[in-house]
């Protein structure tokens, strides 16, 4: 879990990487910088109604309140005394395989998003 200030941090950092300053950010969001401030300093928590707002402009909550860039993996907890340990063995293999061509593909469509066909 994150702490208040490093949250405050993401929570500037996206703000300046998605609006022109700290006063356009809170006309859109409908807040007065004295509020936002409290928040950007570390001195309040971000509380729901302002999460929200902040998904609704575009912001990657989960990544605000975690510091997460990526989904954590799958994980399944087996008990050795399980009689179908085997086929949920291959299920989580399965899992964690798809996972990992999600994440191939995701970077291949990151790379080529960004170049153009040249002639």
């Amino acid at each position: 879990m994150s702490t208040k200030a490093e949250t405050a941090q993401r929570l500037e950092k996206w703000i300046l990487a998605n609006y022109k300053n700290k006063t356009e950010f809170c006309k859109k969001s409908g807040m007065t910088l004295q509020a936002l401030n409290v928040y950007i300093k570390g001195q309040s928590g971000i509380g729901n109604k302002f999460l929200n707002t902040l998904k609704e402009l575009g912001c990657d909550v989960e990544w605000l309140i975690s510091g997460r860039e990526e989904s954590p993996p799958f994980t399944l907890e087996i008990k050795e005394s399980d009689s179908n340990n085997y086929v949920m063995m291959e299920i989580l293999n399965r899992v964690i395989s798809l996972e990992k061509e999600v994440k191939e593909l995701r970077d291949e469509k990151s790379k080529t998003h960004g170049q153009t066909a040249r002639i």
